[in-house]
């Protein structure tokens, strides 16, 4: 929860009246939604604006309400007063801007809670639903509500980030760009991709665009900055976009996460050394060479643990035959 003094130093605004030390606990953007103590985000629309509402808001019991600086020479902020003298009124640039603002704020304030961010064309919804009621077995999880899953949904979710121990969010992009505003206020430590396909693709132009677009949510990760995806040709090709893919990467241990994401050889092998403490590239097939049947059988199965890896990709790291491998992992 922010006071205002947060708010203020977010959005870089000029408290035109309330008290700086007052918290605000709830947020909307909705006037007919607004309750008391509610704090406003009047929004620009294609068909009205927020501000329009300000005097319901009032009239429902509002805290206060952002303005932004090219409307507040045409509101009566005496008159808004007199009905409540302290209303907490925020000057701000841009009032979507500042809802980014304070989301992204109140984000890096709670940066120690890992969020997993699921994004797609399709499977979103049952994706986070998934995830969502297997950590709630044991965790106090904080998941996207209703429909908000785009950019001014998740700045809405993000603060109300507190005290949960993890954050599942759905990511939608309805804009070329958005996705960039999306991955910035959450700052992931996982990304999900369920799949890319056409859908909106009225908006972006080609799918190729969609691809690009999707594949920024890996930019904003954080922490242990784990992507994970369906592997297909074309997804792997623009996961090159993301500006984070060599720290994606940098995996620790493959027991430590179950990685839906086809590794390249270098990867496995870098993960196979780390596993059985192999030194150099060089000792990997005498390794396995040197074990007893029921001991590389066991070595095996465990890389078999490993998602995303094929028969041929290990015949290749390990130098063990395929059909060997294979009656192994049958």
């Amino acid at each position: 929860m922010l006071k205002v003094k947060d708010i203020l130093k977010a959005t870089n605004g000029k408290l035109i009246n309330g008290e700086d030390e007052i918290t605000i606990t709830s947020y909307k953007i909705d006037s007919r939604e607004v309750n008391s103590g509610d704090f406003f985000i009047p929004l620009p629309g294609e068909r009205t604006d927020g501000h329009k509402y300000l005097d319901m808001v009032i009239d429902n019991g509002c805290i206060g309400f952002f303005v932004s600086k090219e409307k507040i020479d045409n509101l009566d902020i005496k008159c808004f007063l007199k009905r409540n003298r302290n209303l907490i009124i925020i000057e701000v640039e841009d009032t979507l801007k500042a809802l980014h603002m304070i989301g992204e704020y109140n984000r890096n304030i709670h940066i120690d809670i890992p969020i997993i961010a699921v994004t797609g064309s399709v499977g979103k919804t049952s994706t986070r639903e998934i995830i969502s009621s297997v950590l709630y077995q044991e965790k106090k999880v904080i998941t996207t509500e209703k429909n908000m899953n785009s950019n001014i949904g998740l700045s809405l979710m993000t603060l109300k980030l507190k005290d949960q121990d993890v954050g599942i969010f759905e990511a939608g992009i309805d804009f070329v760009g958005e996705m960039d505003i999306l991955t910035n206020i959450l700052k992931p430590e996982v990304a999900v991709i369920t799949n890319i396909g056409t859908s909106h693709i009225g908006k972006f132009g080609s799918r190729d665009i969609i691809y690009q677009e999707k594949t920024k949510i890996a930019n904003g990760l954080i922490n242990k900055k784990i992507l994970l995806h369906y592997y297909n040709d074309d997804l792997n090709e623009f996961i090159k976009y993301t500006k984070n893919i060599s720290d994606i990467e940098e995996l620790n241990t493959f027991a430590e996460y179950e990685i839906i994401e086809r590794l390249t050889d270098e990867q496995l092998t870098r993960i196979i050394m780390k596993k059985f403490d192999i030194d150099n590239v060089e000792d990997i097939a005498e390794f396995f060479r040197d074990k007893s049947k029921s001991e590389e059988k066991r070595c095996l199965k465990e890389v078999k643990n490993i998602l995303g890896t094929n028969i041929t990709q290990v015949a290749r790291v390990t130098r063990i035959g395929r059909k060997k491998i294979e009656k192994i992992w049958n």
